[in-house]
């Protein structure tokens, strides 16, 4: 049972724990110790809500007492001696910075008494004593240092907030503190709610034995401090010794810290709020640090996987995007999945959830470039606040908040690599919580990071935002106008962008510290409407590793369908992953897709890439430790002579300024000229077909054989000045070189897709998966790999070896079937489709009595050409179908299935359609016709 103190006056402590306990009763004098020596532990509601709502707000859906009451109780607390007072230390730690206020008590009668000094301190033993600032003259409660195990006891506290309320139950057990031992908390049976935190536990004599500190999560077990920790805690002082697991929410990282430390008492409350602050923030950036240095070489840039960040990054990936630590322990840049909320006048805004914070980005309406809105932070969260979806709950109503006002604060910070992040925060005084945004202002907006802290951990939510803020990347878009007005606000600039100018006369040219680039209006017109996006990754400058331009990227318009990019490929190191190292050696070679020999990218557009060289230290040469790629796309049909014309324009418009990047090189020969480059581009485009047949064993196109053979042998006559003569023997042998390409891919297409039907033809046909090839295959697979390894061009050598090669895996699957003449599968039989055909003249060696025949004989069919799926053919798919026919005694076929299967279904359907064209003559007993069931052998070949 329980008794409302402030409403209730009882007889006896016997009575309020009715039949659990027999006592003599409690004198009045005793009711009343109890009844004015408890106190609500409480805080002022904020007078003012800077938050604007969608809609006034509910109030009426609170209970009388919340919504009138100008406190929120947060506790109890009981008096311990002359002007002495205890409660547990986290209800008071509620309120250090609380937007609330200090806490306070209140007493039965409504009264509020404010704190005057902290006497003692406990954060590990969790207990705070205190004086008021007036002196109640309070009798205490007596003490019981020596509570009996299963005696009872009453929990007494502001339970839920509704008032001092006391509920029996038992003294239980004792439970050893978790972190080393030093006590025992006192656990009991008697309820505790939220709000009994500092409240007294009751023996049946009214002493108080122990402080209410915690409720259990799952049981009614509760947990006290015994009262002689608190009694004989030294006086004047405060004491932290305390244990916690310290992580980053990026790594995989994590580091016990331990720590005791504490400062002199007594304190008044605004002294003691800033000496913890300085204590807990202290030891949280010690923690941090130990754990940053503990984890050094494994944490971003030196941990495993940061060799694929600094040299392969993705530059199709515009961000904003985390460098996040998997779980397998590399470093990955991260694109989240982001929800996206639309603004009016073609803004949106994009929100995702990354290491315990949103990540946004902001785009303006209407392609705005005005200066106020980076400095209007009222603006720029009542357009997040679009997609955040805060809300307040109001009773059982959860009212969005459209408005947070102005920041309280609006700072700027800087991260380590250079960037300038304004940081605002902005109150939300009804959660007694903050909004804190790190913004990095772009051409186009904002992006930013966006966590909600609680009034006293405001700092830490700070701290882990500058944290997490050195692991978001992302690249600068931005119309060409605001992209001018950007770069005109120099505090807002990152350090790698106090370099970058650009000018739109006489045409559009940027200019960065690595290279500049302009637009050749015959290649891309620009206006007011075209679009930049400024690439950036991380990379190392010497030992360093910085935030930098990677490249940019120019776009007729925001539809983006045309553009022209040039883009920073460094050279990987040899640990670094293989794709990475052999796009950077593609592109020192200049080998396709950076040959510059255009792609039809669609029906209405055609896509160029090719490579440039960076200048070594010395004139003629080049660096060899970075390589830049040249993107871009050209609408309409333009011939490729035209194409030829746009890339040199292309190349002409880009200059590389870093030089001496790794060691010097010979550079690169001129392109070749562009009637040259047209008769290749003829040629290549006469492969398209063959790439269609797929990769052959080597992993390699039709193209890429023609690229790394037939290519370098004009280039060759071309560079040596060798002549027109030899131009034209070139020209006459290239068919022949063209038609020995085509030739091997059609024999290697043949005879990869009937080695990939080993699988197929073994399920088909119930045979164990693990069913070898015999070794007249494998030695055939050998002998076409061993001269694949040798290299070179294609030959006729190679076509021959991979046609034998082809035709041994039909052989093979042949062989197998034939199996199945002697032992059937289960067949499924399928009932004839079509009528049956008029047959063919009657057999003439069939006639008369005693003459008999096991098995009916084909007489007619079509052929087997014409039911040759093309696809299968193209593909060079041979194979044998045998079939189980049911043939009636007119000859006809009225049911079919598969007895053995050629591997692909299409063939074995296709065999299925053919043989309803078939007639045969029945099978005979004595000269008489008879139904019969019979095999017959379907083959599909190339001819």
């Amino acid at each position: 049972m329980s008794c409302r103190l402030v409403s209730v006056a009882f007889g006896s402590v016997c009575a309020l724990l009715g039949a659990v306990a027999s006592c003599a009763n409690v004198s009045p004098e005793l009711q009343r110790q109890i009844r004015t020596s408890t106190f609500e532990v409480v805080m002022k509601k904020p007078a003012a809500d800077p938050a604007t709502y969608e809609k006034p707000l509910p109030l009426e859906l609170l209970p009388y007492v919340e919504r009138t009451d100008a406190y929120r109780s947060v506790g109890t607390a009981f008096a311990l001696g002359n002007n002495t007072y205890v409660t547990a230390a986290h209800v008071f730690i509620a309120g250090v910075d609380s937007q609330y206020g200090s806490p306070a008590l209140r007493d039965a009668g409504g009264k509020i008494h404010p704190i005057a000094n902290i006497l003692k301190f406990s954060a590990s033993e969790d207990f705070v004593v205190f004086s008021l600032a007036d002196d109640l003259n309070i009798t205490p409660l007596q003490v019981n240092r020596a509570p009996r195990l299963d005696d009872p006891v009453s929990a007494v506290g502001d339970a839920l907030g509704d008032g001092i309320v006391i509920r029996d139950g038992l003294f239980t057990s004792e439970t050893p503190e978790e972190q080393d031992g030093r006590w025992k908390w006192i656990r009991f049976s008697a309820a505790a709610s939220p709000g009994n935190s500092g409240g007294p536990l009751l023996d049946a004599q009214g002493r108080i034995i122990a402080l209410v500190i915690a409720k259990s999560v799952n049981e009614n077990l509760n947990y006290a401090l015994p009262m002689a920790r608190v009694l004989d805690a030294p006086d004047g002082k405060a004491a932290f010794d305390q244990r916690s697991l310290v992580r980053v929410p990026f790594a995989q990282a994590s580091k016990t810290y331990s720590f005791k430390d504490g400062f002199a008492l007594p304190l008044s409350w605004e002294k003691f709020v800033r000496s913890y602050q300085a204590v807990v923030q202290h030891h949280a950036n010690v923690a941090r640090t130990e754990l940053l240095a503990a984890y050094a070489s494994s944490m971003f840039p030196r941990g495993p996987g940061t060799e694929n960040i600094l040299y392969d990054a993705d530059t199709s990936d515009r961000g904003p995007a985390l460098v996040n630590q998997h779980d397998d322990g590399n470093w990955a840049i991260d694109t989240p999945q982001f929800r996206e909320t639309d603004l009016a006048g073609d803004g949106k805004i994009e929100v995702a959830t990354v290491a315990g914070a949103v990540l946004l980005k902001l785009h303006r309406s209407n392609q705005a470039a005005d200066d106020s809105f980076y400095g209007d932070s009222r603006a720029f969260m009542d357009l997040a606040l679009k997609a955040l979806n805060l809300r307040r709950s109001v009773g059982s109503d959860q009212v969005r908040v459209v408005s947070l006002g102005p920041a309280m604060t609006d700072t700027m910070t800087t991260d380590t690599y250079g960037r300038r992040w304004q940081l605002r925060v902005w109150p939300m005084p009804f959660m007694d919580m903050y909004v804190v945004a790190q913004l990095l202002p772009t051409p186009d907006g904002y992006v930013g990071l966006i966590a909600y802290a609680s009034s006293s951990l405001l700092w830490g939510a700070k701290a882990d935002l500058a944290l997490l803020a050195n692991q978001i990347t992302t690249d600068y878009l931005g119309t060409l106008p605001q992209w001018r007005a950007f770069l005109a606000r120099p505090a807002l600039l990152p350090a790698s962008l106090h370099d970058v100018a650009l000018d739109a006369r006489p045409d559009w040219k940027l200019h960065t510290h690595r290279f500049e680039m302009e637009v050749p209006p015959g290649l891309l017109k620009l206006d007011s409407g075209g679009e930049m996006l400024l690439s950036m990754n991380f990379g190392l400058d010497g030992p360093k590793v910085v935030w930098d331009t990677n490249g940019v990227w120019w776009y007729r318009d925001a539809q983006e369908k045309v553009w022209l990019g040039l883009w920073r490929k460094p050279r990987p190191p040899a640990t670094a992953r293989q794709q990475s190292r052999t796009e950077f050696d593609d592109l020192q070679a200049r080998r396709s897709p950076y040959d510059g020999i255009p792609v039809q990218a669609s029906s209405d557009a055609v896509d160029v890439s090719l490579s440039l060289q960076a200048p070594g230290t010395r004139a003629g040469m080049a660096s060899s430790g970075v390589m830049y790629g040249l993107d871009f796309r050209l609408d309409g049909h333009p011939s490729p002579a035209q194409a030829a014309e746009e890339r040199q324009a292309a190349l002409r418009a880009v200059h590389v300024l870093e030089r001496g990047v790794g060691s010097d090189i010979e550079a690169a020969t001129p392109a070749m000229p562009p009637d040259l480059e047209a008769a290749l581009t003829r040629l290549r485009d006469g492969l398209k077909q063959c790439d269609e047949l797929g990769a052959d064993l080597r992993g390699r196109l039709c193209t890429d054989d023609f690229n790394q053979y037939v290519v370098p042998l004009y280039r060759k006559v071309f560079e040596s000045s060798i002549g027109s003569e030899a131009m034209h023997d070139l020209n006459t042998q290239t068919p022949d070189m063209m038609k020995t390409i085509v030739t091997y891919r059609m024999a290697a297409a043949s005879a990869i897709r009937n080695r990939d039907l080993w699988q197929s033809f073994l399920a088909r046909n119930h045979l164990p998966a693990d069913t070898h090839h015999d070794p007249g295959v494998l030695g055939k697979e050998a002998a076409l790999h061993a001269l694949l390894e040798k290299g070179g061009p294609p030959t006729s050598e190679w076509t021959e070896k991979s046609q034998a090669l082809a035709a041994a895996y039909v052989a093979e699957r042949q062989h197998l079937a034939f199996r199945f003449l002697v032992n059937p599968p289960a067949i499924d039989y399928r009932p004839r489709q079509s009528a049956c055909p008029a047959q063919h003249a009657a057999d003439p060696v069939v006639s008369g009595p005693g003459i008999s025949r096991e098995v009916p004989r084909l007489t007619g069919a079509a052929s087997t050409a014409d039911y040759y799926p093309e696809e299968m053919r193209r593909q060079g798919m041979e194979g044998s179908v045998i079939l189980s026919l049911k043939v009636d005694a007119s000859g006809c076929v009225t049911e079919k299935g598969v007895r053995a299967s050629s591997g692909p279904q299409e063939l074995d359907e296709a065999a299925l359609r053919w043989v309803e064209t078939a007639t045969f003559s029945p099978a005979l007993e004595d000269g008489n016709p008879v139904a019969k069931i019979a095999p017959l052998k379907v083959t599909f070949y190339l001819r």
